[in-house]
């Protein structure tokens, strides 16, 4: 989740129309290419165009969203697939992030210790969100050619505004990601659990969940 998450695509040409019978029988692939790529990148990463459109409107009202529930002590669980793939427990204890658990696949965890942990919690996921959309400003946003096209669409919780998940699609490009919250608990106890049988791993192998 990245989980996960607003579109670009969809948007139709102004001032142009085109009569029925002038419509090529075969579609120009070379023109369609872009579009392709994306489709198969969000089809990859479990797109299926869920979610709204990553905007900075959209963005506020989720926040917004967020911060009226007053939530400061949650547990939230999230996966992210793409350069990297990761699994992560994050406990927040009074709005902080006070403890991170990286999960591999046979379900051990071991303590991660990230240079920047903000970046873990909900506010984290926003943030993610709001660098994935300010790239593009970028000359060649996420390193893309020219004319290839991005797709960014999140899905807020409808309750607590917290991004469900987050996708970002690049076309001819390998940096797509997709975050998914699995769990989110806002009523923890308030003693943070040790990690399932402990794995023998760094302390410090945790990257920021998202790749430029």
């Amino acid at each position: 989740m990245v989980g996960t998450l607003a579109g670009r695509g969809g948007r139709g040409r102004r001032g142009t129309t085109r009569d029925a019978n002038q419509m090529p029988t075969t579609p120009p692939i070379g023109r369609l290419a872009p579009a392709l790529a994306v489709l198969m990148a969000w089809t990859t990463l479990g797109g299926c165009g869920a979610g709204r459109e990553v905007t900075p409107a959209a963005i506020r009202e989720a926040r917004g969203t967020w911060l009226k529930t007053g939530v400061r002590d949650y547990d939230l669980e999230w996966t992210s697939a793409g350069p990297r793939n990761a699994h992560y427990r994050v406990f927040v204890r009074d709005g902080a992030v006070r403890m991170i658990y990286s999960v591999l696949p046979d379900g051990r965890e071991f303590e991660a210790k990230p240079a920047e942990p903000k970046f873990y919690g909900v506010d984290g996921l926003f943030l993610v969100i709001e660098d994935d959309l300010a790239q593009l400003k970028q000359p060649r946003p996420f390193g893309q050619a020219k004319g290839a096209s991005t797709v960014m669409r999140f899905d807020p919780d409808p309750t607590y505004g917290y991004p469900r998940s987050f996708r970002r699609d690049v076309s001819g490009s390998p940096t797509g990601l997709a975050i998914d919250v699995v769990r989110f608990d806002p009523k923890p106890p308030a003693e943070i659990p040790p990690p399932a049988d402990r794995a023998d791993a760094p302390a410090s192998a945790a990257a920021r969940p998202h790749s430029s």
